[in-house]
């Protein structure tokens, strides 16, 4: 397994994904508006449009109300420097590094005891309530 087999079912995960199969015959069901994929077909790292799929979801993250303001703030501050970072990477048009950044983006979001919560809390553009 190469690099982006191991990285871009992180990404599908993220996307709101479910991992079936077992180890070795690993498929993706649910991923909008691609279907069910073999992990060996997740497109994260060379289609331009799975990518922007992957900004939209980031870009609709939202911060759960925190404990302390301080820590709402502080992770309200560090979702602002990782989107500045994404928007860096988009507009050098540069997939590789975009990718690289999406995937560190999603390392850090999941390691956020307060923010990794299944699925991620999200602006509901179209929601009326």
């Amino acid at each position: 397994m190469n690099y982006y087999q191991n990285k871009n079912p992180l990404i599908a995960l993220f996307m709101g994904a479910e991992q079936k199969g077992k180890p070795g015959d690993i498929w993706f069901a649910g991923l909008a508006g691609h279907g069910a994929c073999d992990v060996n077909d997740l497109r994260y790292h060379k289609d331009w449009n799975w990518m922007m799929d992957a900004l939209t979801r980031i870009k609709t993250l939202i911060v759960p109300e925190q404990e302390t303001k301080e820590v709402q703030l502080q992770l309200e501050e560090a979702m602002i420097k990782w989107w500045e970072h994404l928007l860096h990477q988009l507009c050098i048009l540069n997939l590789d590094q975009l990718w690289i950044s999406v995937v560190g983006f999603i390392e850090w979001w999941n390691q956020q005891p307060t923010l990794h919560v299944h699925p991620p809390h999200l602006i509901n553009e179209y929601d009326n309530n």
